[in-house]
């Protein structure tokens, strides 16, 4: 005779056993899907010298680019947004704080958020701060991409960091808007996913 308890502890034991291995399938497939750099797309504005750069720097690479410096409406409704509904896809960019707000909001169409966001301050003296999210520094970054002007080229090395953290269920939220930060010049490099 089967009693209440044994058909809890099979009941639980076999949604224990079924869950585990399948949130591991699902994490490493996902993880799979975020290394596919095929899904990457490079927006840039050619009005700033380092987004240039970054934009020499991943053509190099074979990888898509888009500028976004003329029209971002149309630039989005013409080209990103039928590329996306056909293949779901990661975007990265550098450009100032009024396009990622504007692609931001674009990208809501497809339940894509900002995954990763870094601001690049520039000083006075021609120095550039790295601020993470939270506002803060961070070593492995200011070591990748320098405090000097031409930290452009190597924004190609954030992406695996990038794609590391959009793995992580953060999310990157705006935290001034469109506006530069403390009244200093910017750009903001990002990731949406």
């Amino acid at each position: 005779m089967i009693k209440r308890r044994t058909t809890l502890k099979i009941g639980l034991s076999g949604a224990l056993a079924s869950a585990f291995p399948l949130q591991s399938f699902a994490a490493s497939k996902q993880a799979a899907a975020r290394t596919d750099l095929t899904d990457l797309k490079v927006l840039y504005n050619s009005n700033y010298a380092e987004s240039r750069n970054l934009a020499a720097s991943m053509h190099q690479q074979q990888i898509q680019l888009e500028d976004m410096a003329e029209d971002l409406a149309a630039l989005w409704y013409g080209k990103l947004k039928p590329e996306l509904a056909q293949r779901p896809g990661i975007l990265f960019g550098l450009g100032d704080r009024v396009d990622l707000f504007c692609i931001e909001e674009l990208a809501r169409d497809f339940g894509m958020k900002t995954v990763f966001r870094l601001e690049h301050l520039f000083n006075a003296d021609g120095s550039v701060i790295h601020l993470n999210i939270k506002g803060q520094t961070d070593k492995d970054v200011d070591r990748l991409l320098t405090t000097v002007p031409g930290f452009g080229y190597h924004l190609t090395e954030l992406v695996p960091l990038a794609l590391q953290n959009s793995q992580q269920s953060i999310d990157a939220h705006k935290r001034t808007g469109p506006f530069p930060m403390q009244g200093k010049s910017s750009l903001v490099s990002w990731m949406i996913s």
